[in-house]
């Protein structure tokens, strides 16, 4: 995942996710073909039928999201994000 700021790359690399460092991503590139993206998904043991599920959290405002206590609390879950 490419992020906009130091922050958010420590909060997700914290989270096991890749990142790497950037801005405005999607104005700024040009995508692989296709099958690209289906090699790299078949090569994570993607059967080719199960519906692949994409998020960007993009707004600047919400993200990185940081979870209230209260949140934890309401759901009975003590770990924080």
């Amino acid at each position: 995942m490419i992020t906009r700021n130091e922050e958010s790359r420590t909060l997700l690399s914290s989270l096991g996710i890749p990142t790497e460092l950037g801005t405005d991503t999607a104005w700024t590139f040009e995508p692989h073909p296709p099958e690209y993206g289906r090699k790299a998904l078949r090569d994570a043991g993607w059967d080719e039928k199960t519906p692949v599920l994409v998020l960007c959290p993009i707004h600047p405002f919400v993200w990185p999201r940081k979870k209230l206590p209260s949140e934890n609390i309401s759901r009975g879950d003590d770990r924080r994000l």
